[in-house]
Formats: C-alpha cells, structure tokens, sequence
C-alpha cells in the first residue's frame, strides 16, 4: 500500500484494523482486492487528502484496537471521513464515490 503522500492523482479508502474472525478476514481480503479495481489506492496511514472512506474492523469498531488505531479513528472522525465495516463495503463506499463524483481529484 502507498502512503497518500506519495499520489496526489487517487483516491484512497483507509484500512483499520487487523480482523481476526475467519468470515471478516476474508472479507477484508476481498475489499483489499476490490478497491483497486474501483481505481481506488489502499492505505494504512491517515493523511489529509482524498480519503473516500475507511474501512474498519469490528474489534476498533467496538473499541478494541491498539492506541495507534484508536488515534487513526479519531482523526478520521473529526475529518468527516466515512468509515464502514467491512460488512457495509463496498455498497457504502460506491456511495462515498457517488457524492464525490462532482469534486475534482486532488
């Protein structure tokens, strides 16, 4: 994954979290594949820029998450940033996009 630094030409969907249950798991596994084929770049890093959404597991969800994951939620909050779980992607994030579609990409 890059660092949204590194493209100022894409947009990013954020990924919180390590899942642990086998169904999440693979679930991640299939949005981090997925993403990219929506022209959307993986990140682990909060950055200021074009952040469609965040992707979170269920345990930093429920606030079971290190402090480093805590601190990322907590910027992605106060940012507006949308953040789904796994479950709700990527119906929400193709919602994200949709409100999205008139701003121009940074």
């Amino acid at each position: 994954m890059r660092s949204p630094k590194m493209a100022t030409n894409s947009r990013f969907v954020l990924f919180i979290g390590h899942p642990s249950d086998l169904r999440e798991v693979a679930h991640w596994a299939a949005m981090r594949q997925w993403a990219p084929e929506h022209a959307l770049e993986l990140t682990r890093t909060f950055a200021a820029g074009p952040l469609v959404c965040a992707i979170a597991t269920e345990d930093v969800l429920g606030g079971i998450c290190s402090p480093s994951e805590a601190t990322t939620m907590q910027k992605v909050v106060s940012n507006g940033v949308p953040c789904v779980n796994v479950w709700e992607a990527p119906d929400r994030i193709l919602h994200c996009l949709d409100r999205l579609s008139d701003t121009p990409i940074r």
